[in-house]
């Protein structure tokens, strides 16, 4: 049986669904549904048919790869591996169902297979060179790790530490070198890991630098003042503080934000104020699901990606000293728009 890599969408938006609706999917939607049942050649003349006149063959041909992997290469009973994000877990499945079309699971993702999930994997259980094969650029991929540990600790949960403990990390240490590596993610995944190291006070003067840097005024900050009521900082969109405030929960946890921490926080707004929670390991699916049923008063909860775009959008703004707190360097790596799924 293959092993598939399959993310959920940009920044694992839809990884939610994939859950609770127990598939997997991919995207490529304004190609609309097309025949998918001739040999390689057919195929890829259909995807070429549906994508813009000024696609180079190479663009085709990377479109075309993606989606015969997903329609034709993967079969029942393969193995399947999506990373989340937002809860710093690992979905492992196996593909239960052939190919569908179905735009009514999700329109930005109409290509759908069935899949049962296993246990879900922590992701800071997985050895980190492992966790390197996780960087790539594709939307489906089969990895050249050696993924068989992930399955076998999500299929014996109780027993999940000490398999992938047992994984030799040096047995994978080429994968640091592969080309289809995204260093954008891989530079990701270092500035969390500082992140992760920092204590709980300089992880919310970097949440409030942040903000501030992004044009919000910070008009109060709990870092070093002990006691904090469940408020850690106060913002406002406007110069002078006045209107709405959105009173900012961190969480500097191993563990994700569950539905219980987003209460409390619902619980402490005020009339003209808005709650948002900033979880450095996200938020759990009872979580999410409180959040949606929350909106008009709770903004999207914040995790580490999302606080790590902002950073790395106001970096230059920061104030020397909040610099110096997580000291980064721009660098310039290649892009590569051939993905669409």
């Amino acid at each position: 049986m293959a092993i598939w890599l399959v993310k959920a969408g940009y920044q694992g938006m839809i990884a939610d669904k994939f859950r609770d609706q127990k598939k997997i999917a991919v995207g490529w939607n304004t190609l609309g549904d097309f025949p998918t049942h001739g040999e390689w050649d057919e195929f890829r003349a259909e995807v070429k048919k549906r994508l813009p006149e000024d696609y180079s063959g190479q663009k085709v041909g990377a479109a075309a790869g993606q989606l015969w992997s997903f329609v034709r290469a993967m079969k029942q009973g393969d193995f399947v591996i999506t990373p989340v994000k937002s809860t710093r877990e690992v979905l492992v499945g196996k593909v239960t169902g052939d190919y569908k079309y179905d735009p009514s699971f999700d329109s930005g993702h109409p290509r759908t297979r069935a899949v049962v999930w296993f246990h879900p994997i922590q992701w800071d259980t997985i050895p980190s060179d492992l966790r390197n094969s996780f960087t790539i650029w594709q939307t489906i991929a089969k990895p050249t790790a050696n993924f068989a540990p992930l399955i076998e600790a999500a299929q014996s949960p109780s027993q999940a530490s000490a398999i992938l403990k047992s994984v030799e990390e040096s047995a994978t240490g080429e994968i640091a070198t592969q080309e289809t590596e995204d260093l954008s993610e891989r530079a990701e995944e270092a500035v969390r890991e500082r992140l992760k190291k920092m204590g709980h006070e300089d992880f919310q003067r970097i949440v409030g630098a942040v903000f501030k840097a992004a044009g919000f005024t910070e008009l109060y900050n709990s870092a070093g003042i002990g006691a904090d009521s469940g408020i850690d900082i106060i913002l406002s969109r406007n110069p002078l503080g006045a209107g709405e405030r959105i009173i900012v929960q961190v969480k500097h946890t191993s563990d994700p934000v569950g539905q219980p921490d987003l209460q409390q926080l619902l619980g402490t707004l005020k009339q003209n104020e808005f709650g948002l929670m900033v979880g450095l390991n996200g938020v759990k699916s009872n979580g999410q699901r409180y959040w949606r049923e929350n909106r008009d008063r709770l903004l999207r909860p914040m995790d580490a990606t999302g606080l790590i775009q902002m950073l790395q959008e106001n970096y230059e703004k920061l104030q020397d000293e909040d610099k110096a707190l997580l000291p980064l360097k721009r660098v310039f790596v290649p892009f590569n728009i051939d993905e669409e799924g």
